[in-house]
């Protein structure tokens, strides 16, 4: 009978974690390892933020500017990847260059990162209203924007 409660209490504890109920770190807390020497370290800390961003819609300045910090100097892919969508979610003025910058290119799964941060950047600062169907390729093909890859 031990053996079944402690597989019961363990698919609980499973369960809640998948949903997201599990007690996470704040953003402020996560920025600190964005200057982690382990790439791993760095992409934890960038995922928490983002994460942190999406539930509670805005960020510490002190985060946003560790943020804008790490951006250019990240050279981990998923975790330059994360950095940019929170930046795009944040809809800060600064990180529309970025974001552009992030954008121009021809490698397809970087592109697909880059049109979230810019969609999550044009949802937040009114540009495109929340609930926008934004076509498949968008902005690929738009005015400053590369055309869309061959499929």
């Amino acid at each position: 009978m031990g053996t079944f409660m402690m597989r019961c209490v363990a698919v609980l504890l499973l369960g809640l974690a998948a949903m997201g109920c599990a007690p996470s770190r704040s953003a402020s807390e996560a920025s600190r390892d964005l200057q982690s020497s382990d790439a791993n370290v760095r992409l934890k800390a960038a995922r928490d933020i983002e994460g942190a961003m999406r539930a509670d819609k805005s960020l510490p300045a002190a985060v946003i500017e560790s943020l804008f910090e790490r951006a250019g100097a990240e050279s981990d892919f998923k975790t330059r990847a994360s950095i940019l969508i929170t930046l795009g979610y944040t809809g800060d003025s600064r990180a529309k260059p970025l974001l552009d910058e992030y954008a121009k290119t021809q490698n397809p799964e970087q592109r697909k990162y880059a049109a979230r941060a810019l969609k999550k950047y044009a949802v937040k600062t009114g540009t495109l209203p929340d609930g926008y169907d934004f076509p498949d390729e968008w902005p690929y093909g738009t005015d400053g924007y590369p055309p869309p890859l061959p499929k």
